[in-house]
C-alpha cells in the first residue's frame, strides 16, 4: 500500500479506548466546541480548523503545549516527516497516496464481504469523493478522569455523497502483495464476532457528516451467516465540525497547504460516558485497524480507496499488564499498561515493593522470588482484574580478582580473575553503565606495552540471575631490574675482608635478596655482603612485579709470596 503511518502503540493507554469512543452520531455544526482534555492546553477545539487559537489547542499550532503534532517546515510540503506526535502514545496520523494510480479495491467489493475475497488493483485511480490523504487521531483525559477521543479525516472531492469507515478487527488482517489480496485470521466469515466498524458518510451534497457504529454479529439472512449490524443505542457526549471555508494546514493536504470547504471533518467524543450506556463487563482486544472508502453511503456501494491494515494492540473495556524482564536487573521496573487506566496494583506473596497507583516496582527494595501482580479496575459498574507473573532474580556474586605486577618483557599476561562455578565472566573496558562487554578475554602484552597500570572491569552472570557488580582488576607493568655493583677484594692472603655492595632500581615494591656461596648454600638475604673470603657468590633479586635478576660475583685475594 502506498501510504505512510506515524503511529506508536507501545505503552498506549488512552488509545486503547478509541473504538468504544466512536460509537456515536455526529451532525456537522457551524460553531466550535471544546473537548476539555488536559492536553493540549485549553482543551481541543472542534471547529473544522487544524490550527490552535490563543486559548484552546488543536492539531497544529505555535503556542507551547497547544498542539499534538510538531511541524518541521524545512521538509517539502506534504512530506510525512513534517508532522511528529508530541505524545506518541496517544496520537497518530495515517498518510495515504492520492489522485494517482495508487492501490484501490477492484470493482464490486462490499464493506461486509469476507476480507479474504477482496482484491486490490495497484494500478487504478480512486474516485475523488473517496480519495483519502490524511487520517488523524488523538486521545486525552479531562480533569475529572473522563477520556476523550478526537478524530479527523479528509477527501479529495467535496461534491456529492461519499463514505469512509474505520474497521477494528480482533484478529490480524494483512495485505498480500504477491496476490494483491488480503489474508485474514478471522474465523467468523473472515472476521470475529464482536468486531466493530465506524462509518462516516457525507450526504446532502457533502455538507453533512454522519457517523454510525456497527458490530459484527450472527445474521442468518446473510450469505456469510454474519453481518455488520448497526448499534443505535443512545450515545454519550459528542460533537463534530467540518470546515466551512478554506482553512490552512501545515502538514499538507492533497499537495497544497489548505483544505477547501467541506474537505476536512473532525469530531470529539467522551469515551468514558460510553460505559454508562453499554454492558460494563464487555471487552475486546483489537489487533488491526483498516480504513477504507466508497463513493456512496449505500450498503451495496462498491469499495474504493483503502489504507493498508494497521497492526495495533488495543484493549477495549479491559486491560493487559506486563513488565520487561530486563528491568528487574535495574533499580526499578515500570509497568506496561494497555487498556483501562486508573486502577490499582497489588502483589502476592509479600516481598515485592510495588506502587499501588503506578504499578512501578522498586526492585532494590524487593526480595528475590516469583510474584503475581494484580491490576484491579472498573469499567462502568463492572469490577475487573488482570494479572501477570514477575520474577525478581538473584544478583550474581562478584568474581574473585587479584591485582598483578609483572616485569617489562616477560610475555603476555592474563588478568587474575576466578569465576564462581556455574557463572560466566563479562569483561568491560570501562565502568560506564552503557558500556558493552568486550568480545574477547583481555590480556596485556608486557613485551609491547609501555610501563604502567592496565585496568579492566569484570562481572559475572548466569541465566536467571542478574549480572553482578563490575569490579576492577589490574596488571602493573614495571621496568626491569637495574643493578650496579661495587666489589672489594680480600686485602691479604686468607683474610676475610672482601665485600659486595649492590644498588638496585626498577621493578616495584620490596626487593628480596638471596645469596649463595660456591657450594650453592644460602648464606644471606641482605642487599650487601661484607667480611667475605675469596670465592664466588651468586645473588638472585626479585620484586613484587615478578621481576628478577641473577648474577655471580668473584672475590679475589693477593697471591701468597714464598720467602
Amino acid at each position: 500500500m502506498k501510504q505512510e503511518t506515524t503511529f506508536l502503540t507501545s505503552g498506549n493507554t488512552f488509545l486503547n479506548q478509541t473504538i468504544l469512543a466512536l460509537m456515536l452520531f455526529i451532525s456537522t455544526v457551524s460553531f466550535s466546541q471544546v473537548a476539555p482534555v488536559l492536553f493540549p492546553d485549553g482543551g481541543f477545539n472542534i471547529d473544522g480548523n487544524l490550527d490552535s487559537d490563543g486559548s484552546t489547542g488543536d492539531w497544529l499550532g505555535t503556542r507551547s503545549n497547544s498542539f499534538v503534532f510538531d511541524i518541521y517546515p524545512a521538509f517539502p510540503l506534504g512530506d510525512a516527516l513534517r508532522a511528529s506526535p508530541v505524545t506518541a502514545v496517544s496520537t497518530f496520523r495515517v498518510i495515504d497516496a492520492y489522485d494517482g494510480n495508487d492501490d484501490i479495491f477492484q470493482g464490486g467489493g462490499k464493506y461486509t464481504d469476507d476480507p479474504s475475497t477482496w482484491k486490490v488493483n495497484p494500478n487504478a485511480k480512486s474516485g475523488g469523493k473517496g480519495d483519502i490523504n490524511n487520517v488523524l487521531l488523538h486521545v486525552g483525559q479531562d480533569d475529572t478522569g473522563d477520556q476523550w477521543v478526537i478524530v479527523a479525516s479528509d477527501r479529495l472531492v467535496t461534491t456529492g455523497t461519499s463514505y469512509i469507515d474505520f474497521e477494528f478487527l480482533q484478529k490480524p488482517l494483512t495485505y498480500n502483495n504477491s496476490t494483491t489480496g488480503f489474508i485474514t485470521q478471522g474465523q467468523d466469515g473472515g472476521r470475529t464476532l464482536g468486531d466493530i466498524l465506524i462509518s462516516v458518510s457525507y450526504t446532502n451534497g457533502g455538507s453533512l457528516a454522519t457517523v454510525r457504529y456497527y458490530e459484527w454479529e450472527v445474521d442468518a439472512t446473510s450469505a456469510l451467516g454474519f453481518n455488520y449490524i448497526e448499534n443505535t443505542t443512545p450515545q454519550p457526549t459528542r460533537f463534530g465540525a467540518s470546515n466551512i471555508g478554506t482553512v490552512p494546514t501545515n502538514i499538507g493536504a492533497y499537495g497544497v497547504n489548505q483544505y477547501t470547504a467541506n474537505q476536512f471533518v473532525e469530531a470529539a467524543i467522551n469515551i468514558s460516558a460510553f460505559f454508562e450506556t453499554g454492558d460494563p463487563c464487555d471487552g475486546l482486544t483489537i489487533g488491526t485497524i483498516l480504513v477504507k472508502t466508497k463513493s456512496s453511503d449505500a450498503d451495496t456501494a462498491a469499495l474504493d480507496d483503502v489504507v493498508a491494515p494497521i497492526p495495533v494492540r488495543l484493549n477495549l473495556g479491559t486491560a493487559e499488564i506486563d513488565y520487561a524482564d530486563a528491568d528487574f536487573c535495574s533499580p526499578s521496573a515500570s509497568v506496561n499498561l494497555l487498556g483501562v487506566e486508573g486502577g490499582t496494583f497489588s502483589a502476592s506473596p509479600s516481598g515485592l515493593a510495588i506502587n499501588s497507583s503506578t504499578g512501578e516496582i522498586d526492585v532494590d527494595s524487593s526480595s528475590p522470588g516469583t510474584y503475581t501482580v494484580t491490576y484491579s479496575f472498573t469499567t462502568g459498574t463492572c469490577p475487573k482484574s488482570v494479572t501477570t507473573t514477575v520474577v525478581i532474580p538473584d544478583t550474581s556474586p562478584v568474581p574473585t580478582t587479584i591485582d598483578e605486577n609483572f616485569c617489562k618483557n616477560t610475555g603476555v599476561k592474563n588478568y587474575n580473575v576466578t569465576a564462581t562455578p556455574g557463572y560466566t565472566l563479562n569483561y568491560y573496558a570501562s565502568n560506564d553503565p552503557i558500556a558493552s562487554p568486550l568480545t574477547t578475554v583481555p590480556t596485556v602484552n608486557t613485551d609491547s606495552e609501555s610501563v604502567g597500570l592496565y585496568i579492566v572491569y569484570v562481572s559475572q552472570s548466569k541465566a536467571g540471575s542478574c549480572e553482578s557488580e563490575r569490579v576492577p582488576v589490574s596488571i602493573q607493568i614495571a621496568s626491569a631490574l637495574v643493578v650496579t655493583e661495587s666489589i672489594t677484594n680480600v686485602a691479604c692472603f686468607e683474610e676475610s675482608n672482601g665485600a659486595i655492595d649492590l644498588t638496585v632500581s626498577g621493578g616495584s615494591g620490596t626487593y628480596v635478596f638471596e645469596w649463595k656461596d660456591s657450594s650453592n648454600a644460602v648464606i644471606a638475604a641482605t642487599e650487601d655482603l661484607s667480611g667475605l673470603e675469596a670465592g664466588t657468590y651468586t645473588v638472585t633479586i626479585t620484586s613484587d612485579s615478578d621481576c628478577s635478576f641473577t648474577e655471580t660475583y668473584t672475590i679475589t685475594e693477593p697471591v701468597a709470596v714464598t720467602v
